[in-house]
């Protein structure tokens, strides 16, 4: 496998390592929101995950450097 396939795959996955939001999707690593109200960072249609209160536009590899 290289590394683009394995990107891809990975990329494909929730990103569990994240605490779930009050109402939806994940709470943002960056700002908090969706921790205590409103919904959190989401899925959009390209993949990418997206937090309107920080801007925070990321993958999943991206986010998981961000939560650690």
């Amino acid at each position: 496998m290289d590394r683009d396939r394995a990107r891809d795959l990975i990329n494909q996955q929730e990103p569990t390592f994240l605490q779930a939001a009050a109402h939806k999707g994940y709470i943002c690593p960056i700002c908090g929101q969706g921790s205590t109200k409103g919904q959190g960072i989401s899925k959009d249609r390209t993949g990418h995950y997206k937090c309107f209160d920080c801007g925070l536009y990321a993958d999943v590899i991206e986010l998981y450097g961000k939560a650690n």
